[in-house]
């Protein structure tokens, strides 16, 4: 059997042992946070872009295509009941062509689809009738020049 100051000890010994690892954990933690406030940034458009690519590449990557396939026809209903045809129109971050393959050919005569995922561009139908230009290029840097 152990004596009261044995036991005691132990004890007291356990509770700084627990304490110098809570401080040491305390110490690691705020080290690693300061390290990342360095090097993360919440909106790296490379990260970004490599995240669509990995997506574009799933074997699932239709699993969920038919939530977004529905707002894609909304937006492009919405697009056919304005009562006039316009000459160009641009889906930007078009993804896998959600709403091009809903737009009417009574509505747009060319649609430029734009998206940072070449595979997503390659995989993006429209509908026959309308001309097409795929662009790869980044949402957040876009250049317009007025042609008309």
């Amino acid at each position: 059997m152990y004596s009261l100051k044995q036991v005691l000890f132990v004890s007291q010994s356990a509770l700084k042992l627990c304490k110098l690892l809570q401080n040491a954990e305390k110490i690691s933690t705020s080290a690693i946070v300061n390290k990342l406030d360095n090097s993360v940034k919440i909106f790296d458009r490379n990260t970004k872009s490599l995240q669509r690519e990995r997506a574009a590449r799933a074997e699932d990557v239709d699993l969920y295509d038919y939530l977004k396939d529905e707002i894609g026809f909304r937006l492009a209903d919405r697009v056919f009941d304005i009562k006039r045809k316009f000459k160009v129109a641009a889906d930007i971050g078009c993804h896998r062509g959600h709403v091009s393959k809903h737009i009417s050919p009574d509505s747009v005569e060319e649609l430029i689809l734009c998206d940072v995922s070449q595979r997503n561009l390659d995989s993006a139908p429209v509908a026959e009738g309308i001309k097409i230009r795929k662009h790869i290029l980044d949402e957040e840097h876009i250049e317009v020049r007025n042609r008309y």
